[in-house]
């Protein structure tokens, strides 16, 4: 797109719309505002904004939403970069919108927080059936682009591992190895001690009552993988996100008020509560500003 210059503000909306001749298909697991309208609605009101879909409706393929990869907006000053790199937990933005907004808040505009989420995307292997066409490099491939490529990288958030974990089809179940998810995000935080950008590292968070079943055995590898995140991962700093948003009586289970109706990805309020989890010294490895009396 060509340059569009008008201001914005830290945390303003801004919307975009799309005109397309054809069918486009995409997840929308983005923009949960995301709506598709007919007719030519470049210019003008829109006449109608549906009321806000229901977990199930929410996540699947829409026939008519195009992807916007990203916003570019020329800061007054060259921000310092943090990534977050995950799935659709991270693309939904539920907490990596109030966690920018917390780095705004603390820091002005040093930092800038950028969402690198994909929707069913998975850090060791990717789906080539329809239902995982939109799902995305598997992220050992698309690391280089949708992380690395940013400057001035600062810091980067690994958020992938849910969807390596569990398997939808016996091709999938075929290629799921927690030993694998835990040796190839090893190697990317080693990847980045190399080239001295600050690692973060979450775990996975529960997936039981999810639609798509979510066997013993996944658990079993999800436990295997967060113990490592917490005792063997050499990051500089571990968020705990299992521990945020699970029910305290039944681990395998996100909280009842801290998911969007489907037992896997948070709400606001999930969102809000793991973005305030993070301790932001640790994050961005800077001393928070002294507050005057």
């Amino acid at each position: 797109s060509d340059e569009l210059p008008f201001s914005v503000r830290a945390g303003e909306e801004v919307e975009v719309r799309i005109f397309t001749r054809s069918a486009v298909r995409d997840v929308n697991a983005v923009e949960e505002w995301a709506c598709v309208l007919p007719g030519d609605h470049l210019v003008g009101e829109i006449p109608y904004i549906p009321p806000q879909r229901d977990p199930e409706t929410q996540i699947v393929l829409f026939p008519d939403i195009p992807a916007l990869s990203s916003i570019e907006v020329l800061g007054e000053r060259r921000a310092d970069v943090i990534v977050a790199f995950g799935d659709s937990i991270t693309a939904m933005n539920r907490w990596v919108k109030p966690l920018a907004r917390r780095l705004y808040d603390t820091y002005g505009s040093r930092f800038t927080l950028v969402n690198s989420g994909i929707s069913g995307n998975s850090m060791t292997f990717e789906r080539t059936d329809d239902d995982g066409i939109c799902n995305g490099e598997m992220g050992v491939r698309r690391f280089e682009r949708d992380v690395l490529a940013y400057e001035p990288l600062h810091t980067v958030i690994l958020a992938l591992g849910i969807n390596d974990l569990s398997y939808m089809s016996q091709e999938w179940r075929n290629q799921t190895d927690v030993d694998k998810l835990i040796r190839e995000t090893s190697r990317l935080l080693s990847l980045l001690r190399q080239r001295e950008v600050r690692s973060v590292i979450q775990t996975v968070t529960p997936r039981k009552g999810f639609h798509r079943e979510f066997t013993d055995e996944m658990e079993r590898m999800r436990q295997e993988y967060n113990l490592w995140v917490r005792t063997g991962a050499q990051a500089d700093y571990v968020i705990d996100a299992d521990a945020c948003l699970r029910d305290k009586e039944i681990l395998s289970r996100v909280s009842a008020d801290c998911h969007q109706g489907d037992h896997l990805h948070p709400n606001a309020l999930g969102g809000k509560m793991l973005a305030d989890a993070y301790d932001l010294e640790r994050l961005t490895g800077v001393r928070l500003p002294e507050t005057k009396i």
